[in-house]
């Protein structure tokens, strides 16, 4: 079960990340000198040359951006500077670099490349192209698209750089072990500026546009219980508390289906080694479910719905923005890839208490099957599970408990009963 919730989140989530419209292609960087050799005022920017006369930094303030201009008017040619502008001239091409307000734009007689290079952390991708009124993250290893806007987002809301075109253009996004980078090609105009409070809240803004509704609900209520909270863990233990209004319900009735079957099980195999037609066989069944309370077609749909539910609370906790960086004693960080070991040694506690709760033996085929499950999920808790997933997984198999508790606690003879009038 657990290998089944793991997979098929896995499934789900890349099947809402993968881009299917666009054609994949590598991108080939060339490797160019990153040794500074001169270094030009242009307003408040300076733009950083290497000794082939090749630009190679665009920096502003503290902040410094890796780029590669790759045009056949920069080399080998002679750099004449005015007050506001650069002009680089090679036989009857021009390449223009000026500053307008908080803008530096690069135009040219010719097309060029120009691509943005951001060091890798292992951080998810920084770039995004504007697609009409929202946002999309550049989520592939590598592909091929076209756009006319991108953004640089080093961090949320502060230190983010925006490109824009005339028109849109070709653009190449790959990401190595050093770097996310985003080559823009054939171009002859391109601007480049550093984001202000209105510019990155109108990017903000572009980016919960591509989000579903329900995302943005639950993003929603998240931030509103870290502030009321004032702690992360505990708006994602109230949040899961919410859902459990609908699974506990559904886990009862789950446990209740369950334990009618077991009993008319036996009763059920009588019917069927009489020697009756099919059709009377299932008519007989189908009476015997209406008249002690099986419902055979619910219980399987409210399985279905716990499942969607858990799938669905792993997806919306792990994009959630509000709880990034969530923390508790000796773990450093929730979201972070092969920590689930720190909490899954938890889960083998709740399978010895669910067996005994259930009175089974622990040595059954459904027990050992469980434990080959648990061994497979710890393995891969290692190497693939966050602690957020455990977390959540955690959090559904006790409220499986508490189920199954109230029911050992609240169960009457009507069960038996049952038997007793089967047989």
């Amino acid at each position: 079960m657990l290998t089944f919730i793991l997979l098929t989140t896995y499934m789900v989530e890349r099947a809402f990340n993968v881009q299917t419209d666009i054609v994949t292609k590598p991108v080939d960087l060339s490797v160019h000198s990153t040794f500074v050799d001169k270094v030009i005022s242009l307003g408040n920017y300076e733009l950083f040359f290497n000794r082939s006369g090749e630009l190679i930094y665009i920096s502003q303030g503290g902040n410094r951006y890796e780029v590669e201009l790759n045009s056949p008017v920069l080399l080998e040619t002679h750099l004449t500077q005015l007050e506001t502008s650069l002009e680089a001239k090679h036989l009857d091409h021009s390449l223009y670099f000026k500053t307008i307000d908080n803008k530096i734009i690069i135009s040219s007689s010719t097309y060029f490349d120009l691509t943005l290079l951001e060091r890798n952390d292992g951080q998810n991708s920084p770039f995004y192209m504007i697609e009409g009124q929202g946002a999309v993250n550049f989520d592939e290893k590598s592909f091929k698209a076209q756009s006319q806007n991108f953004v640089l987002e080093r961090n949320k809301k502060t230190d983010i750089a925006f490109i824009n075109n005339q028109k849109s253009v070709d653009v190449f996004y790959s990401v190595s072990p050093r770097h996310h980078s985003v080559k823009i090609t054939k171009t002859r105009y391109i601007e480049f500026y550093i984001g202000n409070e209105s510019t990155i809240n109108g990017f903000e803004v572009a980016k919960s546009t591509t989000d579903l509704f329900v995302s943005k609900i639950v993003e929603y209520i998240l931030i509103n219980l870290v502030v009321l909270f004032d702690s992360k863990l505990a708006a994602v233990l109230f949040f899961l508390l919410i859902i459990s209004l609908v699974t506990f319900p559904l886990e009862k009735f789950i446990l209740t289906q369950n334990n009618r079957l077991d009993s008319v099980k036996p009763y059920i195999t009588t019917i069927k080694n009489q020697f009756l037609s099919s059709e009377e066989q299932t008519k007989k069944i189908q009476g015997l479910y209406q008249t002690y309370g099986v419902r055979s077609l619910l219980a399987p749909l409210a399985f279905f719905l716990k499942i969607v539910l858990m799938i669905f609370a792993i997806l919306a906790l792990l994009n959630s923005d509000a709880i990034k960086g969530m923390s508790f004693a000796f773990i450093n960080d929730f979201h972070k890839v092969g920590d689930g070991w720190f909490l899954v040694w938890i889960l083998p506690i709740l399978f010895l208490m669910e067996t005994k709760l259930k009175g089974t033996s622990f040595f059954d085929s459904n027990a050992k099957k469980h434990v080959a499950f648990l061994v497979i999920y710890t393995v891969l808790s290692i190497f693939l599970i966050t602690p957020l997933i455990v977390l959540i997984i955690i959090h559904f198999t006790v409220i499986k408990l508490i189920a199954l508790l109230l029911e050992k606690i609240n169960s009457t003879p009507k069960e038996k009963i049952y038997a007793t009038n089967i047989s």
